[in-house]
């Protein structure tokens, strides 16, 4: 006896429906704003660009007793060069059937995406490149210019961290809450450290040690909001530093035995100078193909203009 077969006799009742709006990606929200400044962008005119900087020369000052004769200084100036050499592109081909017949507007999303996109690469390339720029008392197992006392770690021997004393007992280490303090009174050693408005950005595993330490008591953070009731992306204020929270710090995964590692990066605003300096956009058509060929090329590139203001360390996560 034959088996019957069962089929679907009206398929056009089986309908798929498409959304008219694409599914967008969350991103982190950009720090760069906050952590550098503008101060040549505008002044290059195109990629291999060279600024010179002169820097104002020191004057000195001397003691002296009547009947001494006055010594002149000539004074002569140095300077800095910064050239802009960074550059990064997108580049998409929309098919014209693919536009003609598309229940969503594909260019406009597209090029948006592409530049959240670009904006998130720059800032990952930034982070990663910044940590290893930073003056050498402002790093290391001995940073600080005039104690040398401060151990923020470094990539062979990072600092592992602890919420509380009761967690690290008589484990090596040291507290979040002192390592961060630390970190800023070695940038407070320096020229200027004592003038401008530090920052701290830290990964979301050290932010979590701060929120669940003694400082979610919101007068420890000086705020009247605690630190677990506050945004994750800004702490408040520790040390006079502002915390900010940020995923696109370098990181090293766990390997085996050993933890994850983590990037800590600190400073103020003044340290480095960021120039996204031109666009060049365009749109395309092929003679021998059907469709649009959209690019657009970023030229950009940052210079630290005071490595003594900027520092980096190297954590771990209990």
């Amino acid at each position: 006896m034959a088996s019957s077969i069962i089929t679907n006799n009206f398929p056009a009742t089986q309908q798929e429906i498409y959304e008219t709006t694409f599914k967008t990606r969350f991103r982190d929200k950009s720090i760069l704003p906050r952590i550098t400044n503008r101060n040549y962008e505008g002044k290059f005119r195109k990629k291999g660009t060279t600024i010179n900087v002169p820097i104002l020369p020191i004057i000195e000052t001397h003691k002296t007793r009547v009947g001494e004769k006055v010594k002149y200084q000539e004074p002569k100036s140095a300077s800095e060069k910064f050239t802009i050499n960074r550059e990064r592109y997108f580049a998409f081909k929309l098919e014209d059937e693919d536009k003609l017949f598309s229940a969503l507007d594909l260019e406009s999303p597209l090029i948006t995406e592409a530049n959240r996109q670009m904006a998130e690469d720059v800032e990952g390339e930034f982070l990663a490149d910044i940590i290893y720029k930073c003056h050498p008392a402002n790093t290391g197992a001995a940073a600080g210019i005039r104690s040398g006392s401060y151990n923020l770690g470094t990539s062979a021997a990072p600092v592992r961290l602890w919420k509380n004393e009761t967690a690290q007992g008589t484990n090596a280490g040291q507290l979040a809450v002192d390592y961060i303090v630390a970190a800023i009174n070695a940038l407070n050693e320096m020229p200027g450290g004592l003038d401008t408005k530090p920052f701290v950005v830290i990964p979301t595993a050290v932010a979590n040690i701060l929120q669940t330490s003694e400082l979610k008591r919101a007068d420890w953070m000086g705020d009247a909001q605690s630190a677990v009731r506050k945004s994750v992306q800004f702490l408040g204020e520790l040390n006079n530093a502002t915390i900010i929270v940020n995923n696109q710090l370098p990181m090293w995964a766990k390997s085996g035995d050993t933890p994850a590692q983590f990037a800590i990066f600190f400073g103020d605003s003044s340290a480095v100078a960021f120039a996204d300096e031109a666009r060049v956009k365009s749109k395309m058509e092929s003679v021998e193909e059907w469709g649009d060929f959209h690019r657009s090329k970023m030229i950009y590139d940052w210079f630290v203009t005071y490595p003594e203001r900027i520092g980096a360390g190297f954590v771990t996560v209990a």
